[in-house]
């Protein structure tokens, strides 16, 4: 269950953080150079909780199997 809460967490974690990163350029009027800093920061963060994720269960599996 413990697991279940986590993977929960950072679920949600990764969508709020993707949808405030994405509706940042749609409220404010922004240069070109922020709007892809802002971009690159939404694309971090969606990989990093995606990553956070998906090694820990990856390697789980692994010594499982064993």
């Amino acid at each position: 269950m413990e697991g279940a809460y986590l993977l929960a967490t950072l679920s949600a974690a990764m969508f709020i953080g993707s949808y405030l990163a994405g509706s940042i350029p749609l409220a404010f009027t922004l240069s070109q150079s922020r709007i892809r800093l802002l971009s690159i920061f939404g694309a971090g963060l969606l990989v990093g909780t995606a990553l956070c994720v998906i090694i820990p269960e990856g390697v789980e599996s692994l010594y499982g199997a064993q």
